[in-house]
């Protein structure tokens, strides 16, 4: 089990072959690309969102839990900090069957391919969700400036937001008639998100 803070940014790629490139020329050590499949838990009345509270299943090569919430301390608005749980489990349909008898419902899926990368003690994560690539640099907040800077990233340009805030602020800006991230859903949706950013 896996019990800390979670410091992050993020940041918009528009040429997401370019910047990989650029990644790796930094000798970045790649761990792969893998297709991750995520559902969003709550209870009827969206409690948990309302509390500043994420439950998460996620489901790659294994299967996770993970509960993040905002930390006592509050956030600092240069990098979004949250409290993160996470632990294995076995079977991910069981899981989600499990919370559905205990009152949760499915609030919303999404998927996304992350590649990973380890550079100097920093985790970057280049995503590609079905509405745009992005990478998430996560690590301690010293460090997450050097690497951003390595990498040639604008500071000013980075954002703290949660994908599935970024989805909802698109949703609402496009008028989308549907609630998961998934790349079905947004086979023939209009994906501009430069509306937005």
């Amino acid at each position: 089990m896996k019990n800390d803070l979670e410091i992050e940014v993020k940041f918009y790629i528009s040429e997401p072959l370019e910047f990989r490139n650029r990644i790796l020329s930094k000798n970045a050590i790649s761990e792969g690309r893998i297709l991750e499949k995520n559902i969003l838990l709550d209870t009827p009345d969206l409690q948990l969102r309302k509390n500043g509270v994420l439950l998460r299943l996620r489901q790659t090569d294994k299967c996770t839990l993970t509960v993040k919430s905002i930390p006592r301390s509050g956030q600092d608005g240069e990098f979004k900090v949250l409290e993160e749980t996470e632990t294995g489990i076995e079977d991910f349909d069981a899981a989600e069957k499990a919370f559905a008898t205990l009152g949760f419902i499915h609030k919303t899926a999404y998927e996304k391919f992350r590649e990973t990368f380890q550079l100097k003690g920093v985790e970057i994560c280049l995503d590609e969700l079905p509405f745009g690539y992005f990478v998430e640099l996560e690590g301690e907040k010293a460090a997450i400036r050097e690497v951003a800077d390595i990498l040639g990233l604008q500071w000013d340009q980075r954002i703290t937001l949660s994908y599935r805030s970024l989805f909802e602020r698109l949703a609402q800006h496009h008028g989308y008639g549907f609630s998961d991230m998934t790349f079905a859903a947004f086979a023939s949706a209009d994906a501009d998100i430069h509306a937005i950013l």
